[in-house]
């Protein structure tokens, strides 16, 4: 990532912070799609705000936990991979090659396959 980044500091780099923003709410998309049960009857005790491992919050407040568990992990698994695309496609037009997001093979079902972007 250091070709899309813009040095800050000494040996800090803004790529950084933006990635992070992504790997967070990743993080948080797939722990909802995990635990949204256990999350619908915490939130009903009051809960609003939850957090994970490395201080990542989760405001229940902006997901939806009304959902069967089975439509839980397809809604979530499509609002991930979503957040995939977006990422890859920034990543790419911040290192200088949207012409990437162009290559063929890289597109799967109608979306971006990020994985293989990014390898």
């Amino acid at each position: 990532m250091p070709e899309t980044s813009v040095e800050t500091g000494s040996n800090t780099y803004d790529w950084r912070e933006w990635v992070n923003e992504y790997i967070n709410e990743l993080k948080r998309l797939l722990t909802v799609r995990r635990k949204n049960v256990l999350f619908k009857h915490l939130y009903s005790f009051g809960a609003r705000t939850l957090e994970r491992k490395h201080a990542v919050e989760i405001d229940l407040t902006e997901y939806e936990l009304d959902m069967y568990p089975s439509e839980t992990k397809s809604v979530y698994a499509e609002k991930h991979e979503d957040l995939w695309v977006t990422f890859v496609e920034e990543a790419v037009e911040r290192a200088g090659y949207p012409e990437l997001k162009e290559t063929p093979g890289l597109y799967k079902r109608g979306k971006w396959n990020a994985m293989r972007i990014i390898l």
